[in-house]
């Protein structure tokens, strides 16, 4: 295992890992992503490229060290799984799910980035290994505590709705519904890994 780009991104076992299952999902969500498409006539690159993005986005998420690094890469992510969502615009039911999709994921963004800054607030780092250091070495008490313990409760929730648990999965049924098959098994199972 060895961190660069100043301990910001690691890559160890874990991070490995992850990443070969986020291949073999992009591998086979571009076969039914493919069947898909040529059955719908539609034509273009652009469904295979933000599959790639999002994926790309998957795998800086795997191995970031840091919490704004996990941030762009949930964010890199996300914004192709929007587009991805609603990408088939003869489909009324893809325009609504993915117009959903893209506003409960802008609110969970939102969450997110303000507990990482919660975060931050309490422990003086946005490094995941200063901050697991941080914990471990002191006795959370008073501001500190509050600030930690909201920040952590905020990503939480912000990585909840990213992974449509309970109770923060309405916005799956009708994206779920509306989106190409392809979308679907790309949402189901990148997204939720990384």
């Amino acid at each position: 295992p060895f961190s660069t780009l100043g301990s910001a991104v690691g890559v160890d076992g874990f991070s490995l890992v992850v990443v070969m299952l986020i291949g073999v999902s992009v591998a086979l969500v571009s076969l039914v992503l493919n069947g898909y498409l040529k059955r719908e006539g539609i034509t273009g690159p652009e469904a295979h490229v933000l599959v790639m993005l999002s994926a790309a986005g998957g795998i800086v998420m795997a191995s970031a060290n840091d919490l704004i690094v996990l941030f762009l890469g949930l964010e890199t992510l996300s914004i192709a799984g929007y587009v991805l969502a609603s990408m088939h615009l003869g489909r009324y039911q893809s325009q609504e799910g993915g117009l959903k999709y893209f506003i409960l994921g802008a609110f969970s963004s939102a969450f997110f980035l303000y507990g990482i800054a919660m975060a931050y607030g309490g422990t003086g780092s946005t490094s995941l290994v200063d901050i697991a250091d941080f914990l471990a070495g002191n006795i959370l008490v008073g501001q500190s505590a509050v600030l930690v313990l909201l920040g952590l409760a905020l990503m939480l929730i912000g990585l909840g709705f990213k992974v449509s648990a309970v109770p923060f999965h309405s916005w799956s049924p009708d994206a779920y519904d509306g989106a190409p098959t392809g979308t679907v098994t790309f949402l189901s199972s990148v997204i939720k890994v990384a």
